[in-house]
């Protein structure tokens, strides 16, 4: 009876087939050791882009200026781990889509969790004013 195969899940590799007895030893970890790997990547680019991007200091402009809607009586700042995590949503929406069909979540979506998740954690630690999105006008 021949040995049933399978194939991994990561796009680029899936018409590698393997007979489960030797080689899932050794591609099974290649998979998850490269999706860890696109991901840290990503956080890292997006972490050192996003604190070389922003201000330094709360209120200090950096190169990319910060987006400030204004209105009457009230101020909304759409501080960038907010962009960040509205894409990251986004993006997760369509993995989950993909998923749905039976599609693979590729690398590039991957790395791009990875870079979402670095401008949002560089936007939480490095400014304590991370939380005030809505500001009251006086």
């Amino acid at each position: 009876m021949p040995s049933k195969k399978f194939t991994c899940s990561i796009r680029g590799f899936e018409s590698h087939s393997f007979r489960p007895e030797r080689e899932v030893i050794f591609f099974f970890p290649f998979c998850v050791m490269s999706s860890i790997i696109t991901f840290f990547v990503g956080s890292s680019i997006g972490y050192f882009s996003s604190r070389f991007l922003s201000g330094s200091q709360v209120g200090q402009q950096g190169i990319i200026h910060s987006i400030i809607l204004g209105f009457e009586y009230w101020q909304v700042h759409l501080h960038h781990w907010l962009i960040g995590f509205t894409v990251l949503i986004l993006l997760l929406w369509v993995a989950v889509r993909k998923r749905k069909r039976g599609q693979s979540v590729s690398l590039f979506l991957l790395f791009f969790f990875g870079f979402c998740s670095g401008i949002i954690f560089q936007g939480v630690i490095s400014y304590e004013d991370w939380h005030r999105i809505f500001i009251r006008l006086k």
